[in-house]
């Protein structure tokens, strides 16, 4: 995992601005008894070694749709279970690899006896680096004008015990803050969009001496209408990818992404990418992520194997230049996979969804390898029985997270892969890459 936000899939889905506001003081997440994870069913036909182990939250929710949002670094993973945001006993659940195999260290939240705190819905989205985490929550208003609203919390960990360090929301009250979240070091990402607020923001919060606080935002160039800006986010150091998968510069949601670059304080736009084959209806920019100098960037509505086929192009930065390398699609590409639907980068490792979450079908995740200049060495990893397998992703090194949070009323399930064991090119498929 390098530092990038990670989305839940489904195309076309979002589940003045003024900067946000400290909502109280810190609280320490609650630290729950050792609970080591459950190996989960094995099933044929993948081309892994071995099962997944799947990752048990404490308390059990049964209709949490656990996985819905996920992040992996290294030995410690997050793992969001919304519920939809509208009922009490929602949960952000973080996870670590100690002796005695993967367990719950955490709940980053707690419930509020509250009937109208902000703090339910906690884990739609999720971000997490080294020991610090963040998290958006969706719910009821804590201000009497405001019906509901989105907050976004930040948490640092020292040693075992997590920490609650702030908490933002929006002036006024918005519904779609912390839409998408991205975090590399002490600088975090926070996107505000959605379908009434399709015009899209992003801002930045820095870690100081005093705290989190907002620091500015990364503003599109162009301001235009309904391009969803900040529908997908992700930063590693000085770099900040913005998508906007409704840019409308070849035509109706071809899709574009906004490339920043920080020196000392200032945020400045460097660069605006497009698909070198661009089409309509590809919503390039859906999903993004990086990793150094390698980027990933999702187009699921490509149609270049039939519709909705989907695709994810490489950029890579030689210099201060970024450049286009490849596009990446799986070897069983057909219509209606939305192929890049959610996707990760870590280094040479990439793992790309397939999955929709409005459709439930075509549940599958490849994970690539990245040699000799290309991604190559497809895996597909599949999950019999886990619903909307692969609506959210994460890769760190060896290790793969996918999310599988079921439907409405669904626990869900959030499932770790060992890559190094999946045989890569001798046991995978080749995939399509040009």
């Amino acid at each position: 995992m390098m530092c990038r936000s990670v989305l839940v899939a489904g195309l076309l889905v979002m589940a003045s601005s003024t900067f946000g506001q400290d909502m109280g003081p810190a609280r320490k997440g609650s630290a729950t008894p050792w609970t080591p994870a459950a190996a989960f069913p094995s099933s044929g036909g993948t081309t892994r070694s071995g099962p997944p182990i799947s990752l048990v939250p404490v308390p059990f929710n049964p209709a949490g749709q656990f996985g819905s949002a996920v992040a992996l670094d290294g030995t410690t993973a997050v793992v969001g279970a919304p519920s939809g945001g509208f009922r009490n006993d929602d949960r952000a659940h973080v996870f670590v690899l100690g002796a005695q195999g993967w367990g719950q260290q955490a709940l980053l939240l707690q419930p509020q006896p509250n009937p109208i705190d902000a703090s339910r819905g906690t884990g739609r989205r999720v971000a997490l680096d080294g020991d610090v985490a963040v998290v958006s929550a969706h719910g009821f208003g804590m201000r009497a004008e405001c019906s509901f609203e989105d907050v976004v919390l930040f948490f640092r960990r020292t040693g075992s015990s997590w920490t609650e360090e702030g908490r933002f929301r929006k002036s006024p009250c918005d519904e779609t803050f912390g839409s998408a979240l991205a975090l590399s070091g002490n600088t975090a990402l926070v996107a505000t969009v959605g379908w009434f607020d399709p015009f899209g923001r992003v801002d930045v919060y820095d870690r100081g001496a005093g705290g989190w606080s907002r620091s500015g935002s990364l503003d599109d160039p162009v301001f235009a209408s309904q391009t969803y800006f900040g529908f997908s986010i992700a930063i590693d150091g000085d770099t900040a990818l913005v998508g906007a998968p409704y840019d409308r510069f070849g035509g109706p949601l071809t899709g574009a992404v906004h490339v920043y670059q920080r020196t000392g304080s200032t945020w400045t736009h460097v660069d605006k990418w497009t698909a070198s084959d661009a089409s309509t209806l590809a919503q390039f920019g859906s999903t993004v992520a990086i990793s150094g100098n390698l980027a990933l960037v999702g187009a699921p509505g490509d149609s270049e194997h039939g519709r909705n086929s989907g695709a994810a192009y490489v950029f890579e930065r030689v210099g201060s230049t970024w450049m286009e390398k490849e596009k990446i699609v799986p070897s069983d590409a057909a219509p209606s996979r939305f192929f890049a639907s959610a996707l990760d980068l870590d280094g040479n490792r990439a793992v790309i969804s397939a999955a929709n979450m409005f459709l439930g079908a075509f549940d599958s995740v490849y994970a690539f390898e990245r040699t000799g200049g290309k991604f190559g060495n497809e895996t597909k990893l599949t999950q019999p029985g886990a619903g909307f397998f692969g609506a959210a992703v994460s890769v760190s090194g060896d290790r793969a997270l996918v999310g599988a949070p079921g439907g409405s009323g669904s626990p869900g399930a959030a499932l770790l892969f060992d890559l190094s064991a999946t045989g890569g090119a001798a046991r995978g498929m080749r995939g399509k890459v040009r």
